[in-house]
């Protein structure tokens, strides 16, 4: 069983031949599973809609948050609101660069809410810290 369990490792590449424990490094899949998806409600209208995705995504990783646009939506204002209703972060983006991303390092841990908006709707989505 031993045997191979140090077989299985060395085929992943955790260990070296000489026994050594080796640093796997950072791949688009473990960084995938390092993030967590915030699970948006609601719609906005893109300019240009493409079939089958929906015209945002969130994600935290780490002390910060990307939010990546799949379609046209025009300026997109985002606001994230703590658990008491107050605005802690608002802005206006170009949704044509595809993506933003916010530094959540100076926010106290608790509940927030983000919220993606235009004049074609909203979506939001609740996140801890």
């Amino acid at each position: 069983m031993k045997k191979r369990l140090v077989t299985l490792l060395l085929c992943i590449g955790l260990f070296s031949a000489m026994g050594e424990i080796v640093q796997v490094p950072m791949t688009v899949a473990n960084q995938a599973a390092a993030e967590e998806k915030i699970d948006l409600k609601g719609d906005i209208d893109p300019i240009r809609p493409r079939r089958g995705t929906a015209p945002i995504t969130a994600f935290i990783s780490g002390d910060e948050l990307t939010a990546y646009f799949y379609s046209n939506l025009g300026h997109v204002t985002i606001a994230i609101t703590d658990q008491y209703d107050n605005t802690v972060y608002s802005s206006v983006v170009d949704s044509s660069s595809g993506s933003t991303t916010i530094s959540l390092s100076t926010l106290p841990l608790g509940t927030y809410t983000i919220t993606f908006s235009n004049s074609n709707g909203a979506m939001w989505g609740d996140f801890v810290l």
